[in-house]
């Protein structure tokens, strides 16, 4: 059995795969050489424009009936279309914004493709993102040459890969802070290791901070604690169960002030 991918022509937003004429082609001469063609696939991605709207899996589902008629047409009925991953995490702001969102998918699904095809999906970081958090302690907030800049003891090789190799300069990366009331001011939040790509977060918005005070990271699950790497002398995280008492937890066991 195989899978034909396909290449939605959406910019860089969907990966690899092959084009309407082509994928129909390949899965054609696939059939005649006896493979089944189990399903086709694309993948559109966290990051890409208009993913609230559901634009891009129109166009895409729009482009996948295609592909679906013209198969059918040669008498090849595809009884699957598999939509991919790359949904934003389960508890990021991103639904609270935009609760239709997989409404929006349904029904889009629903009007394009032809009835009896399954659809699939697959929310490994819908699902993995918010299984983890990051806890990481401040070791310096400075003003350096007029600009703020926060250092703490994550890095992007342990632990926050995503961040800073994925979504560069932490967009989608949510900071909270235990830090002292005060006036916000815009900070860069920098990891150890003192490269351009150990970058936690650029421009976040933060109160004023003290050496030893605890940062929170949530939503890290995802491309984080399994691409941690031992490096410049840059440990793995701990992993520990969350306590109930989280905020007891912030202000007496994992504070260093």
């Amino acid at each position: 059995e195989i899978i034909a991918r396909l290449r939605a022509e959406l910019g860089e937003g969907c990966r690899v795969g092959a084009g309407t004429i082509t994928s129909v082609a390949l899965a054609e001469q696939a059939v005649s050489a006896g493979a089944t063609v189990e399903a086709v696939s694309f993948f559109i991605g966290t990051h890409h424009e208009d993913l609230a709207s559901a634009a891009p899996y129109r166009h895409a589902l729009r482009e996948t009936a295609n592909v679906l008629a013209k198969l059918s047409t040669d008498g090849v009925d595809v009884p699957r279309v598999n939509i991919g991953g790359g949904f934003p995490g389960a508890r990021r702001r991103f639904y609270r914004d935009h609760p239709h969102f997989f409404d929006r998918l349904n029904d889009a699904a629903h009007d394009m493709l032809p009835i009896g095809v399954r659809l699939l999906c697959e929310p490994g970081r819908y699902l993995a993102e918010p299984s983890m958090a990051m806890l990481t302690t401040v070791v310096a907030d400075r003003i350096v040459a007029g600009h703020r800049m926060t250092h703490v003891d994550a890095s992007g090789y342990s632990g926050l890969f995503e961040t800073t190799f994925i979504d560069d300069g932490g967009g989608g990366l949510d900071v909270l802070a235990d830090g002292p009331e005060g006036d916000q001011s815009v900070t860069q939040i920098l990891g150890p290791i003192m490269d351009s790509f150990d970058v936690v977060k650029r421009n976040a918005l933060l109160p004023p901070l003290h050496d030893g005070d605890a940062l929170l990271l949530p939503n890290t699950g995802a491309y984080a604690f399994g691409y941690a790497a031992r490096c410049e002398g840059v440990r793995q995280p701990h992993v520990v169960p969350l306590p109930e008492n989280l905020d007891a937890a912030l202000a007496t066991r994992w504070s260093r002030r």
